[in-house]
């Protein structure tokens, strides 16, 4: 028990430090960029950004034009909510999973990649994404993540990223938004059926037969 309150103590200070260095360091940003706070006025409209660069919106997107193909047009904005609130949902079973994982990790290593994997959950999963909210998930998982494959993941993400946005700034998923739409749900396939495949399955349970063989008749 006193471990496990000194371990807290110093998950706590540990996410003081970083938590008031964050604020201190955006405070000088917006007040040396002459910025200020307008981009709070900003969000109230965030949300009606409609684009597949989100995964619960694209998915959402999907089902909104199957709806339309069957006649349904004016289920499509119901269809992109109830997709962006799953999103939501499977944020948080997500985050509370790395969490718990982060709390049981006896080293620094193990929970900044768990860190860094819940940054990266709350970028995908969240109702908006863009390009540039790769930038702080790919940082942290390409300084935290040890192992191959997740890196090279972390490079396809930076290497994706990085066209999402034209020269002339226009947004690459306004132009794209069926196809894109049809890309999200190519995508949670794959992962549902690399998942599966991946998952360790029990073993067979085998009957031991009686001494003397099978049972006969009497």
């Amino acid at each position: 028990v006193a471990g496990a309150g000194r371990r807290g103590g110093r998950l706590a200070r540990a996410a003081g430090a970083v938590l008031g260095g964050g604020v201190v360091a955006f405070a000088v940003l917006s007040a040396g960029t002459g910025l200020g706070l307008g981009w709070v006025a900003a969000l109230t409209g965030t949300g009606q950004l409609v684009q597949w660069t989100s995964l619960p919106t694209g998915l959402g997107m999907a089902g909104g034009y199957l709806l339309r193909a069957a006649g349904a047009p004016q289920a499509y904005e119901e269809a992109v909510l109830v997709g962006r609130v799953a999103g939501l949902a499977a944020l948080g079973v997500i985050l509370a999973v790395l969490v718990v994982g982060a709390w049981r990790e006896r080293g620094p290593a193990g929970a900044a990649r768990r860190c860094g994997w819940a940054v990266t959950a709350v970028v995908l999963l969240g109702p908006v994404l863009y390009a540039w909210y790769l930038i702080v998930p790919v940082a942290l998982l390409a300084a935290a993540e040890p192992r191959p494959g997740a890196r090279r993941l972390v490079a396809v993400l930076a290497v994706a990223g990085a066209y999402l946005a034209l020269p002339d700034g226009l947004s690459l998923a306004v132009l794209t938004k069926l196809p894109g739409a049809l890309l999200d749900v190519a995508l949670l396939a794959t992962a549902a059926w690399w998942y599966l495949r991946r998952r360790p399955r029990p073993a067979p349970v085998r009957r031991r037969r009686r001494p003397g063989g099978p049972p006969g008749r009497r």
